[in-house]
């Protein structure tokens, strides 16, 4: 099983209507490939901007393809991986695409949240520290 983990920056403040679209497709097209994961954004109201912070995981021709198409995607810019390799299975195998649109609260229930920086996915933290990424996005996971 092949992952891929990245944060990026969203082009703005993303609506929670251009988020349900986002993740529509994404379920939609991540179950013809196989691909199953997590989706979590951020909008810092202190920065007035928007960041997103995804794990895709799945066969890894899917995975790349699936990774390729994003990185096309006008909606987010700043795509930065945070982490790739392998893992025995999948880790959010009942996900086609978990989502979840977190605020400050959230992000203080996450074990080192002190470490992450500023309010928004602070890409220079995780791709120092991959299993931090890891760690935020399976809190989000164990959550539900």
């Amino acid at each position: 099983m092949n992952y891929i983990i990245y944060v990026s920056t969203a082009a703005k403040p993303m609506s929670d209507s251009e988020l349900s679209d986002i993740l529509s497709a994404s379920r939609k097209n991540n179950v013809s490939r196989g691909i199953t994961g997590i989706l979590i954004y951020r909008y810092s109201a202190e920065e007035d901007m928007g960041s997103f912070i995804q794990l895709l995981e799945g066969d890894k021709a899917a995975v790349m393809d699936t990774y390729h198409h994003i990185v096309k995607d006008s909606r987010h810019h700043s795509k930065i991986i945070i982490e790739e390799g392998q893992t025995e299975g999948r880790q959010f195998p009942d996900w086609a695409m978990g989502f979840k649109n977190i605020d400050a609260v959230d992000l203080r229930a996450v074990p080192g949240f002190t470490n992450l920086g500023k309010d928004s996915f602070d890409s220079d933290y995780f791709k120092n520290s991959s299993r931090t990424a890891r760690e935020t996005l399976e809190f989000f996971y164990d959550a539900d």
